[in-house]
């Protein structure tokens, strides 16, 4: 069953006062963990709102920016392990010139990292542009976080950090001399742009996610599905076109593009996107002494879980239809001799699926 507007909308309402489940509230960590929700369920609603409205572009437009946020979402609540580089200046002592140098030291940590030095084990070593610099990449783990003045066992990610002090002006504007607020200097440049390369990259937001254990190679590619077909409305392509033909220039309520499809496909993302925000959030406060309000909102979880089922996510079950046509695709290839994958097949367009899902049943 596809949850209605109003529903979701009262699901919405319920989150006001979240904050309960927070002992010790935490500036700006739990502020800003907090306001994040917040502002992705009221783009939710705004969603919601286009789409009864037909709206149906502009609404996949909106969806794709709150999945990729919620990544990141999900990163700053769990992914304890980050990757953070550091460029050396390797000074001349022996060696005849920088370079020579450079080259030595670079030989040298790398021994010491083949070697099995811990010092060295997660170091990615490179040289870097100039004839003195190698750059070092490794992984690291979060903060511990203080709360009413005592250290805790949580650890704060560094996404949460990152969030707060990546700034995109430096990052995409720098190189512009007439702008009144360019008074930066190359080392903060340089720090942006690693910043929002590990960070806010989304191929390296994926990669984090993996890092982090959070997914695995078959969730990341069913999340990279959803995420390259709202993509296909967000940047210049045909499809924002010929959605806008199927629904507004040549209706056909027989099409897998037909208005009704595609206004349950985004009330069904709605549900998910929703659930897995609360999710997330409520998760990384499960120690928290307002019991009674914790299992509240982790009955909305569970009803909006049970309310998107049909939606076969990341984090979710295929439906037995899904399985029959995975096994129907395996047959289909074998028949043709070609490689048939180990794991379930799964559909690359969620609004064809959706179709047929409601065509051919559960």
């Amino acid at each position: 069953m596809t949850p209605d507007a109003k529903k979701l909308t009262d699901y919405r309402k319920q989150m006001r006062f979240i904050s309960e489940i927070i002992d010790g509230f935490v500036y700006p960590t739990d502020t800003d963990r907090t306001n994040y929700l917040f502002t992705e369920l009221d783009s939710l609603i705004t969603v919601l709102d286009l789409s009864e409205k037909s709206a149906y572009k502009e609404s996949f437009i909106i969806l794709r920016t709150i999945l990729e946020k919620f990544l990141y979402f999900w990163l700053m609540f769990e992914g304890i392990k980050f990757r953070r580089t550091i460029y050396y200046t390797i000074d001349v002592v022996e060696s005849k010139n920088a370079k020579e140098a450079r080259e030595k030291t670079l030989k040298s940590w790398t021994a010491l990292k083949r070697s099995g030095d811990q010092t060295y084990a997660n170091w990615n070593i490179s040289p870097g542009r100039a004839d003195d610099v190698i750059i070092v990449t490794f992984e690291q783990e979060g903060i511990p976080l203080t709360r009413n003045g005592q250290e805790t066992n949580e650890l704060v990610p560094y996404y949460d950090i990152a969030l707060r002090e990546y700034n995109p002006d430096i990052k995409h504007l720098s190189d512009i001399q007439n702008i009144v607020n360019n008074l930066t200097n190359d080392k903060v440049i340089l720090k942006q742009k690693i910043m929002y390369n590990h960070y806010f990259y989304i191929n390296n937001i994926f990669k984090n996610l993996s890092m982090n254990k959070l997914v695995n190679n078959f969730q990341i590619n069913i999340i990279r599905i959803h995420y390259n077909f709202l993509s296909k409305f967000v940047h210049p392509s045909k499809y924002g076109i010929e959605l806008w033909n199927h629904v507004n220039n040549r209706p056909d309520p027989f099409s897998p593009y037909s208005g009704g499809n595609i206004k349950e496909l985004i009330i069904l993302y709605v549900t998910k996107f929703m659930q897995l925000y609360i999710k997330i959030f409520i998760s990384g406060y499960k120690g928290t002494k307002n019991k009674s309000a914790y299992d509240k909102y982790a009955n909305v979880v569970n009803e909006l879980g049970n309310l998107s089922k049909d939606f076969w996510f990341f984090d979710n079950e295929p439906t037995e239809f899904d399985k029959r046509y995975s096994e129907q695709r395996k047959d289909f290839l074998k028949r043709r001799s070609q490689k048939v994958p180990e794991e379930i097949i799964y559909n690359e367009n969620p609004l064809i699926r959706l179709n047929m899902l409601r065509t051919y049943g559960k």
